[in-house]
């Protein structure tokens, strides 16, 4: 299984060098084996934007049953913004309805990254339970 740690080292290079908020889905099968890694969408220095039926549409076609949102502040710190905890919140709830378990939303700035699960923001489901 993996772990928030293994996420950040998995995503940490898409954002190397990232000028604009990029945000990417992660997708595991049934046995947590990562399946796809798909870029959501690109924004400008301040913001991205991605819609939960892109999200939900990606997860299906790929016949995941986890998934792991990312997103990046260029220039700015790993914490969420109340809006990120927001959108996460409610794309838990959405993708829960869809037997789709989102277990963390990781927020990259200069290498480092927060994971909202690990503090507190979010419930992570693993294995279709709370943590």
């Amino acid at each position: 299984m993996y772990t928030t740690d293994d996420f950040g080292r998995y995503l940490k290079p898409y954002f190397i060098g990232a000028r604009n908020e990029i945000s990417y889905l992660i997708c595991l099968d049934g046995n947590m084996t990562l399946i796809a890694c798909v870029e959501l969408s690109q924004g400008d220095i301040s913001s991205t934007s991605f819609s939960h039926r892109k999200i939900a549409e990606i997860a299906f076609r790929v016949n995941a049953s986890y998934v792991v949102l990312a997103h990046n502040h260029p220039g700015a710190t790993a914490i969420p913004s109340t809006s990120d905890i927001m959108l996460t919140q409610e794309s838990q709830k959405i993708l829960k309805e869809l037997n789709v378990f989102l277990i963390d939303h990781l927020v990259f700035s200069d290498g480092d990254f927060t994971s909202m699960a690990s503090s507190g923001y979010i419930k992570s489901f693993i294995y279709g339970r709370n943590r």
